[in-house]
């Protein structure tokens, strides 16, 4: 019996060498070779030394602070933001996940590592899009882990926050959405996420239902609804009646037919 156990041992082992040295958990390493270390405030920015800097790294602590305010959560420890070059670097550092041309930026649910993509990285509003993937740090830092493995649910939720607080003028207006879409639609492609209607759609109108809630309750009383998802994220609905005052699916119907407006 000693011989598989060995192999193993050694399986697990190669395996931990390489996510450390080279894949996912390389941004987590006090040396990281190739890469160059900024620490600002609680991030850590890593970045080939050969890169050029954009001027908009200097505004990522405004961000985070923005992103914390927004949502009243605290940062529970350093986020590292790595700057990928080249989309090789994105796929060594997340080999399982795809590489998709039109990803700005991506934040992973352990290690609250956050990915600045080729597509973003030198344009002036970086920082923009970096906001948006800290209050994903934020929500996943404060859910318990089993949670948070795949991103979180629901889906609306989760980007729904990220885009209102962190970049909510990267869709198009909720009255430009509307013509694009009809109102038995609306339901549909916020329960069933970017897959229904594309990315624009889903994240536009997620976006519009926080900002609903918001002008509903005010920003008190959605960060306290945040609070309560991520300690319990899977009573959502019960919170969500708890402090909204009504079911989701009758907030929905009204969303949907304009009843309720962002």
């Amino acid at each position: 019996m000693r011989r598989p156990i060995r192999i193993v041992g050694v399986a697990i082992a190669v395996l931990t060498a390489i996510a450390l040295g080279y894949g996912p958990l390389f941004a987590l390493l006090p040396a990281t070779p190739g890469f160059a270390r900024l620490r600002m405030g609680g991030l850590v920015v890593l970045r080939r030394p050969t890169s050029a800097v954009n001027p908009a790294e200097r505004r990522l602590p405004d961000a985070a602070r923005d992103a914390s305010t927004a949502v009243g959560l605290s940062f529970t420890g350093d986020v590292p933001i790595v700057v990928c070059d080249s989309w090789s670097d994105l796929r060594r550092f997340t080999p399982w996940l795809p590489v998709n041309p039109g990803l700005g930026a991506r934040t992973l649910p352990i290690g609250h590592i956050i990915y600045v993509t080729p597509l973003i990285k030198d344009r002036p509003d970086m920082d923009i899009f970096v906001r948006h993937e800290l209050i994903h740090v934020l929500l996943h830092q404060h859910m318990p882990l089993s949670d948070r493995l795949d991103g979180g649910r629901p889906a609306w939720l989760i980007e729904g926050v990220a885009t209102y607080f962190g970049n909510p003028d990267s869709y198009p207006a909720s009255g430009v959405l509307r013509h694009r879409i009809a109102p038995e639609d609306i339901p549909r492609v916020i329960r069933e996420g970017p897959g229904v209607a594309g990315a624009t759609m889903f994240y536009g109108l997620s976006r519009d239902v926080v900002a609903s809630l918001e002008k509903r309750g005010g920003r008190d009383n959605l960060r306290a609804f945040l609070k309560a998802y991520t300690a319990m994220p899977r009573d959502w609905q019960s919170s969500f009646v708890k402090y909204f005052g009504q079911t989701f699916d009758a907030f929905l119907a009204g969303f949907a037919t304009g009843t309720v407006t962002p």
